[in-house]
């Protein structure tokens, strides 16, 4: 599934939400950096929160959320010893200033600081995020991104927080949406 296909199915599972490629930040400070989701799910916060619209949408499209969570976990158990997958709702509550319902980014090529900043996007702007591999290496390889972050954090260190990022593959989640698709 390419980027188009993606956007389209999104926009049938979320019919009543704005649906974005290429969308931009489009953060309001001079010089600052703006990333560019390649697919993002509004409403778009730019300049005020959205937390209570966000958690409405939350609990509205919980199904859809917790395919994609229950596959994410798979991933994880299917790939690393022991990492911890928080709740669905701990997930869903992490990132209260997003700026999106849904920050994707399509990870098919790239370098692992690539991936890496894709990531960070995702989950920074996202109330969730979500990296989407197209291969089996890719997919392995944001896992053990993850889990790098898992023990930085357990270790004391800084860093970054993947709660709010699933990892899935591009046939996951055209198979999480599948349903609402198939209702519509």
């Amino acid at each position: 599934m390419d980027q188009a296909s993606i956007t389209r199915a999104l926009v049938a599972a979320f019919p009543e939400l704005p649906v974005k490629p290429e969308w931009s930040a489009k953060l309001t400070r001079r010089k600052l950096y703006s990333p560019r989701i390649d697919i993002a799910v509004g409403p778009f916060a730019v300049e005020e929160q959205l937390a209570a619209e966000y958690d409405q949408l939350v609990y509205n499209h919980r199904p859809i959320l917790g395919r994609l969570h229950a596959l994410f976990e798979r991933n994880v158990r299917g790939f690393t010893f022991g990492d911890p997958v928080p709740e669905l709702p701990d997930c869903l509550e992490h990132n209260r200033n997003a700026r999106c319902l849904l920050a994707i980014e399509l990870e098919r090529s790239g370098s692992r600081k690539h991936l890496m900043g894709g990531a960070i996007n995702a989950a920074a702007l996202g109330r969730l995020g979500l990296s989407v591999a197209y291969s089996r290496d890719r997919l392995a390889t944001l896992l053990r991104m993850r889990s790098y972050f898992l023990f930085l954090a357990g270790a004391g260190k800084n860093s970054f927080n993947p709660r709010n990022l699933f990892i899935v593959t591009a046939e996951q989640l055209v198979e999480s949406l599948r349903p609402a698709l198939e209702q519509g």
